[in-house]
């Protein structure tokens, strides 16, 4: 069966609008001839239901109809070689990192020199999850202001920008705060995100738009995160 035709009958079947109009349409089909070309009709509805029934043994015998796309089984042993075919066929640039014992692959993933994402797997809480990070550092004048902050500011800065996400039409992410030793004190420097998608439910298409998010997420982050800083500036 040529690529376009299948395609055509998978998107035709597979959907309640497009089974409701094939069968409109059979039906009227057979209706027509009936009443014109009765000779025809009985050899249309013969075949039409051969065809049924090779859709449904074909659907008892192997779970899944003759025309239906079989989905590729994504586990977390394969699921490396699946973000690097992935990244290929996006056209991303991928480049692998140095692994950390804690971790089973890491991989930095940019579009079209965009944001770097960070996609990883896990060895212990979630090794069932591919995850994605980013982690966003403060520029030089938010750092400033950062310094003069105390817990307690930091702490209401994030809960704000955590509160702010949240209002967004963003996916849900984990955001914490990234502190460094500074002088006598913890300094806040940045913002780690983070995203968890169970390996089990990935296709291609959901992993970039995982991916795409994420990068939507940052361009968000990047713009809170001077809008929040300056309300402590203020104070």
């Amino acid at each position: 069966m040529p690529p376009w035709l299948q395609w055509f009958l998978q998107t035709l079947f597979g959907s309640l609008i497009g089974e409701l109009l094939a069968a409109l349409g059979v039906g009227t089909l057979i209706a027509v001839l009936k009443a014109k070309k009765e000779q025809w009709a009985n050899p249309l509805l013969y075949g039409l239901i051969a065809f049924v029934l090779v859709f449904v043994l074909g659907f008892t015998l192997t779970g899944r109809t003759p025309l239906s796309k079989q989905r590729p089984d994504i586990t977390p042993d394969n699921v490396e070689d699946y973000v690097k075919k992935w990244a290929d066929d996006f056209q991303m640039s991928i480049e692998r990192q140095s692994t950390p014992d804690q971790l089973y692959f890491v991989y930095v993933l940019r579009l079209h020199n965009g944001d770097p994402v960070q996609v990883l797997r896990a060895k212990q809480d979630v090794p069932t999850y591919l995850q994605f990070a980013v982690n966003i550092d403060l520029a030089p004048e938010h750092l400033a202001i950062a310094r003069k902050m105390n817990k307690d500011e930091d702490d209401r800065l994030m809960n704000g920008l955590i509160f702010d996400l949240a209002k967004s039409n963003l996916p849900p992410l984990t955001v914490a705060s990234h502190l460094e030793h500074i002088g006598n004190q913890d300094v806040l420097t940045g913002i780690a995100m983070t995203r968890g998608v169970p390996i089990s439910e990935l296709t291609e298409g959901s992993f970039g738009y995982d991916f795409d998010e994420m990068v939507r997420s940052v361009g968000f982050m990047r713009g809170d995160i001077p809008e929040r800083l300056q309300q402590f500036h203020k104070q």
